[in-house]
Parts: structure tokens; C-alpha cells; sequence
């Protein structure tokens, strides 16, 4: 059967020609499009390292000195204003509905602020490239961030901040937007304990935190972030672009609220201080993704619409094609052959002009790769695991669709008499 298969596939090479071109585009397209809704699905998939449920973010403003009620400190302004944004801070983490509070610069989720500084390692002298985010040592509580090591308590990443100690993230040694920074191999563990240097100050490396992403668009692995404490008793530090977040006790949420809103002018000001607005993360999640979200579901709706036009594409092809060949399989029948028989024969038949053409396809996938057109994921435009995916993912949904084409025109042909299907032949 195989070898009258094969011939009878050679013998009808003009047409089958024909398909195979077509085959081969329509492989390359879904290829991509499987490429494109790996990478996104993969992504949203990931953890982001932290957890906004029950928590807020509040703004703090200073009165701009042309206000009435502004208070001119003179030379003191920066120092009295910081003094005053420590004691509202320490007035809103008081209260007993607030079950941690943190002031942050460039870490609070959703935020899209970049800070990139570099660090040297005192040990080789080598330089690599972190994310900066400024934190009080409550901010892992607020966001419940995670230690790497599952011997290591998010408690002592709370103390080892209080010491004055830095943390990084999780990081893949493996990953090109990581590995570019060393001349070897080097995994987060070996970097605690570590002492490092940024403009001539020493850091000393407490311990690695799970990847921390800025949101949930964003890959996990594209940086190495830096945990840097902020001193508490030193309110200079908290004054300038800062932000006060807050995790608040289950079931607290209404009731904080209101009573923040009516205490906000009279309790929670301080001179020239005071909180401009506050807002839940959940909130800030929908404000800063929105663009990115209706960018991808546009994406998306497109991608599947292609791929719902190829499958009408390809399915009428091989309907058409079976249709074509009712006499054919009244012949088969009339000779003895069965109805079981018949259909592998037509299956197999299309399964192997897609075998033959599935090479070519890969070397087109792996071109678009080399030239950098398909997705841009993971410090990559090519990963052999997600190659290797996206090639079996396409291969499934062509044969799927081949078989769907041909099933049911083909089982439909076969119930026909075959005195009637050759009447006119």
C-alpha cells in the first residue's frame, strides 16, 4: 500500500505540487502565529513576584510655595518636608486597619519607571547592568515578595534590609539579556554575600528574591533587580518621588477607606504635606495596562483570525480535493476494498504531502528566527524548547486540519452507491 501510495503521489505531481506550495506558506504563517501566542501566553502565565490583593497606593505632595497656606521653611524646606512625610507615614502605619506599610521609589507594581544603574563585583571587577528600586525593609510584606532560597524567611529578608543589606532577584545564568553582563557562568547564589560597589559605595548582597516583574506583560527574566533600603532614619531619603503602599487586613478595606477619606484634611497632613490621592493596585493594574492589554487582545483577535482563515482555507482545499475523487473510491470500493481501508488511504495521503513539505517549513521558521522577524522573547528571537514547541504546535494544528477536511466529504463519499457515483463515467 505504501509503495502505490508513493507512486500514485508522484504520479499526480502537478496537482500535488500545487498543494504542496500551498502547504508550505500556510505552515510558515501558523508557525508564526503559534510563535506569537506562545510568547504572550507564556508571559501572562508567569508569577510576577508580588501581590497586590488588599493593598494602596498613596501620593504624597508638598504645597507649592505660591499656595496661601504654604509654610516657607527657608534653607530647611527639603529637611522639614521629609520630616513631616515621616510622621504622616508613620501615622497611616499605625492605624489599626494597616497590616504593613512601606514607602518605595521606582518598585511599586505597575510601575513602568526605569531605573538601570551598574555594579561592579569587588571579587573579578566585573560589571553587570540591575534594575534599581528603592524600598523600607515593611515593603516585602506589603507585596509579599519570596525568598529564593526555601531556607531563607521572608522575616530575614525583612531584617536583612533593616541591616542595611541589598537583595537581587532570581535570575536564568543561561538567559542572553543576563549572561552578556560575565565573562563565565556565575548563578545567583554565588552572588550573596557578595560585596559590590556603585559610585564608589560598597553593597553587601543579603540574599536572592524571586523574580519581580513590573507587570504582568512584562518577561520574568528580562532583569536583575536591586533591593536597595532605604534608611528610615534618615527622612531626606523618603522625600523626593517617593510613594506610601499599604496591605490592609482582610475584610478592612470599606471601612479604612471612609475613615481615611473624612480623617484625610484633619489626621493625615502635616504643614506643607499632605495625600493627594490614593489608589488601589487592582485599580493601577487596569489604568497602566490598558493600552497594553487592548494592544494584545488586538494582536490576538488578529492572530486567530488568520488562523480561522487558513482553516477554511486548507479545509476546502482537501474537501474540494475528496469531493474530486467520488469515482475514484466507488472504483476502491467496487474492487473490494473497504470502507476503512479507502479512508486511512486518504488520510495518509494527506498527512504525507505534509510530511514532505514540513522540512522546508522548518528551514523557512528558522530563517524568519536568523533574521529576526518573528517574536523578540526571553533575550531572544530564537529558543530551541520554544522552536521545538511552536514546530510541533503547527505540524498538530495542519494535521488537524487536513483531517478535518477530508473526513467528512470522504465519509459522505463512501455511502454513495457505487452504481450511481459511475453512471457517468
Amino acid at each position: 500500500m505504501k509503495r502505490k501510495l508513493l507512486k500514485q503521489t508522484r504520479n499526480e505531481w502537478r496537482s500535488n505540487l500545487w498543494l504542496a506550495i500551498e502547504l508550505l506558506i500556510v505552515s510558515m504563517v501558523v508557525w508564526y502565529i503559534c510563535d506569537y501566542l506562545y510568547c504572550i501566553s507564556v508571559t501572562l502565565s508567569e508569577p510576577t513576584g508580588f501581590n497586590t490583593e488588599h493593598t494602596y497606593r498613596l501620593t504624597a505632595r508638598q504645597l507649592s510655595s505660591y499656595s496661601p497656606r504654604a509654610i516657607d521653611y527657608g534653607e530647611e524646606a527639603d529637611q522639614k518636608n521629609a520630616e513631616d512625610l515621616a510622621a504622616v507615614f508613620n501615622l497611616i502605619s499605625k492605624c489599626p486597619e494597616v497590616e504593613a506599610a512601606s514607602i518605595s521609589i521606582h518598585a511599586e507594581p505597575f510601575s513602568m519607571n526605569y531605573m538601570g544603574i551598574t555594579l561592579m563585583r569587588e571579587r573579578d571587577s566585573v560589571e553587570f547592568g540591575v534594575r534599581a528600586t528603592y524600598l523600607t525593609p515593611e515593603h516585602i510584606r506589603v507585596f509579599d515578595y519570596q525568598p529564593a532560597d526555601p531556607t531563607v524567611s521572608q522575616e530575614d529578608l525583612v531584617r536583612l534590609l533593616s541591616e542595611g543589606k541589598v537583595l537581587l532577584s532570581d535570575f536564568d545564568p543561561e538567559n542572553p539579556l543576563i549572561s552578556r553582563y560575565f565573562s563565565k557562568r556565575i548563578t545567583p547564589a554565588e552572588l550573596v554575600g557578595e560585596r559590590l560597589t556603585v559610585d564608589e559605595q560598597t553593597l553587601t548582597v543579603g540574599a536572592i528574591v524571586q523574580p519581580i516583574k513590573r507587570n504582568v506583560y512584562e518577561a520574568r527574566s528580562r532583569d536583575i533587580v536591586l533591593l536597595y533600603p532605604l534608611p528610615e532614619n534618615n527622612p531626606l531619603a523618603l522625600a523626593e518621588g517617593s510613594y506610601i503602599n499599604i496591605r490592609l487586613r482582610p475584610g478592612c478595606d470599606k471601612s479604612f477607606l471612609e475613615s481615611f477619606a473624612a480623617d484625610r484634611e484633619s489626621k493625615y497632613r502635616r504643614a506643607n504635606t499632605y495625600i493627594s490621592d490614593i489608589k488601589s493596585y487592582d485599580q493601577l493594574d487596569r489604568i497602566t495596562n490598558h493600552h497594553a492589554t487592548v494592544t494584545n487582545r488586538k494582536y490576538i483577535a488578529c492572530m486567530v483570525f488568520m488562523l480561522a482563515c487558513v482553516f477554511l482555507g486548507l479545509f476546502g482545499t482537501f474537501w474540494f480535493r475528496t469531493r474530486q475523487r467520488v469515482s475514484e473510491i466507488a472504483i476502491r470500493k467496487v474492487n473490494g476494498a473497504s470502507n476503512r481501508s479507502i479512508f486511512a488511504r486518504l488520510m495518509t495521503e494527506g498527512i504525507l504531502l505534509l510530511l514532505i513539505v514540513t522540512p522546508l517549513a522548518i528551514l523557512g521558521d528558522w530563517l524568519i528566527c536568523r533574521n529576526e522577524l518573528s517574536e523578540y522573547f526571553n533575550g531572544a528571537y530564537f529558543e530551541t524548547w520554544r522552536f521545538i514547541a511552536t514546530v510541533a504546535a503547527t505540524f498538530a494544528l495542519l494535521a488537524l486540519m487536513i483531517v478535518a477536511g477530508i473526513w467528512y466529504p470522504a465519509r459522505k463519499a463512501m455511502k454513495i452507491n457505487p452504481a450511481i457515483a459511475l453512471k457517468d463515467e
